[in-house]
């Protein structure tokens, strides 16, 4: 299939989008937000929306998804390294959208971690925007950041069917990162279950927080307490207990 990749430790229970899968994958062109988008309707027919056919949904983004080479690892060294020191002073999350009308927004906050699913934005106090997201640069999901607004990697923000924009700055889990110099920044490789050196996550440590941005997800939903890493879905993680039971690879603590 063009475009469109399956991961093979992650079942797809629904035949509606093994199908959808099958006959869109030759529509796709290989584009890293194209199939950002594409996932981001098929899990919402999963959970619940309605499932649209494959020339409607090609017809529907075909004029709004954009292009950008896919990221190195020079380039996201240097813009975790741009990280450090910054002072943030605002979060949003990108979750999915839910409901017959695509408004609705899909349950997101689970104490210790949250489920922003299509990504993370970031602004610092110097006016830089950086966006997290899943993406699969290293041939492999795992969790990206670029130093562009989320507007270039998702479309339809904030539109029906779209991923909406909910602000969390003054959520409790980021409020120790609002203000503050970041004193740590630094990207956690894993080997992968394939023998990729996959980014699967981002570590940001303020004076007094630390929070971890994850490409993963819940192996069921609702969520029952066993996740999966290297997944299309970014989570983010408030607690080393739950960033050790989600089997982030922590040993290494440089950066």
């Amino acid at each position: 299939m063009s475009g469109v990749h399956v991961e093979a430790h992650q079942p797809v229970q629904d035949k509606r989008v093994v199908l959808f899968v099958a006959a869109a994958g030759a529509h796709l062109p290989q584009n890293p937000r194209w199939v950002r988008i594409f996932w981001r309707e098929a899990r919402r027919s999963v959970r619940g929306s309605e499932f649209i056919s494959v020339s409607e949904w090609v017809d529907e983004y075909d004029n709004g998804v954009m292009s950008s080479p896919e990221l190195t690892e020079d380039e996201y060294e240097r813009t975790i390294e741009s990280l450090r020191g910054t002072r943030l002073v605002r979060v949003a999350y990108y979750p999915l959208s839910c409901g017959d009308d695509g408004t609705e927004i899909e349950d997101w906050d689970f104490g210790a971690w949250h489920l922003p699913t299509m990504g993370v934005g970031l602004l610092a106090e110097s006016g830089t925007h950086y966006s997290a997201v899943w993406g699969s640069s290293f041939d492999h999901y795992g969790l990206e950041l670029f130093r562009e607004p989320m507007s270039s990697q998702l479309t339809m923000i904030g539109e029906p069917g779209g991923s909406p924009e909910v602000v969390v700055t003054d959520h409790p889990s980021w409020s120790g990162f609002i203000g503050v110099p970041l004193v740590g920044a630094k990207i956690l490789w894993s080997e992968g279950d394939y023998g990729h050196r996959l980014p699967v996550a981002i570590e940001l440590r303020a004076p007094t927080a630390t929070a971890w941005l994850v490409a993963g997800r819940s192996a069921q939903w609702p969520p029952t307490g066993h996740f999966w890493l290297g997944t299309d879905d970014v989570m983010a993680v408030f607690t080393r207990e739950f960033a050790d039971a989600v089997n982030l690879p922590l040993e290494n603590r440089g950066g």
